[in-house]
């Protein structure tokens, strides 16, 4: 079987192909954008060669993958075969987890963002492909319609007949079937049932810790709380015993207050009246020092007296020794 294989998809960089080619992009692209089922399967004829090409919706944002398988000069005669072929590559592509995986909710997602990382992969992909192709029954494309529409799309549900399935896209142009039920394999069932069944049992186990841990704060909470409490009681009743012993305190400093209270009263008044005898005792002295100065003039002026005295005596003497000398010879 003369055939071709490209491996395409859209992941969080865009679209990416291996091998590259533009016109086979073209074709997969105007597929892409005029299906919508989760597995589908386009085809088209341009002159003798045919293009099946394979889409798997993935399960995250608008992702997909798939295959192009180019056949020349001839087709292959049971389309609807190709459906559990390409859903067999997408189980095995999921267990290996390249390029594509189950997350832990058993969701199909992608795993790269560019197929050229995995070119090594890719082309084991292939070789499985080819192998699965060999066994195909094929048919020698009939004579092209040229007056047919090549761009024109003809859809078909999974359901129809290989028969009518077979006609329409040996014809000339596009034809898409859809399928939008029974897309996996019954092993990628089981798988997306455990894994979605774990994921569940996690996310109660989470939420039931979460409440264990909350409860666990609530009862922290409350302990702490028991204890402060008790801290507070333990200390108030520390403060009632340091209140009562400084009011006892406070009492005999109150009752040695008054005692030294009235000692001051009674030392005030014993100075009030030490100061009351000072006062009459500095007035008796003030008098005993008016009549000492009198008394001190009066001896001044008898002294001065005696001294005119006797300055007189002096000359009374004097005369009478000049006037009487033989009264004063010995």
């Amino acid at each position: 079987m003369n055939l071709s294989l490209y491996s395409f998809g859209c992941f969080s960089d865009g679209y990416t192909q291996f091998p590259g080619d533009e016109y086979i992009a073209a074709i997969i692209k105007h597929i892409v954008a005029n299906s919508s089922s989760v597995s589908r399967l386009g085809t088209y004829r341009k002159r003798n060669l045919m293009y099946y090409v394979y889409i798997r919706h993935l399960d995250n944002d608008n992702h997909y993958i798939g295959f192009c398988v180019q056949l020349n000069s001839t087709a292959i005669s049971n389309v609807k075969s190709l459906f559990p072929l390409f859903e067999g590559i997408v189980e095995q592509m999921v267990e290996s987890g390249k390029i594509i995986m189950f997350d832990e909710r058993g969701d199909i997602v992608s795993n790269t963002t560019q197929l050229y990382e995995w070119t090594d992969y890719i082309e084991s992909v292939f070789d499985k492909i080819r192998q699965s192709l060999q066994s195909q029954h094929t048919l020698p494309l009939p004579t092209e319609d040229y007056a047919a529409n090549d761009n024109q799309i003809t859809r078909l549900s999974s359901n129809e007949s290989k028969q009518n399935i077979t006609q329409a896209t040996t014809n000339s142009g596009y034809v898409i079937i859809e399928k939008y039920e029974q897309y996996n394999t019954p092993k990628m069932s089981t798988y997306k049932e455990t894994l979605r069944r774990l994921h569940d049992d996690n996310k109660k186990l989470k939420e039931e810790n979460a409440q264990i841990l909350r409860k666990k704060k609530q009862y922290s909470f409350v302990i702490t709380l028991c204890i402060v409490i008790l801290i507070c009681v333990v200390g108030m009743l520390f403060l009632d015993d340091q209140l009562s012993e400084n009011k006892n305190e406070l009492k005999i400093t109150q009752q040695d207050l008054k005692e030294k209270t009235k000692e001051l009263a009674d030392t005030v008044s014993r100075l009030r009246d030490e100061i009351d005898t000072n006062s009459q005792l500095s007035s008796e002295l003030s008098e005993l020092r008016n009549k000492y100065y009198n008394l001190n003039n009066d001896y001044s002026n008898l002294k001065n007296d005696l001294m005119i005295k006797n300055d007189s005596i002096a000359e009374l003497r004097k005369e009478l020794e000049f006037f009487y000398p033989s009264l004063y010879e010995e």
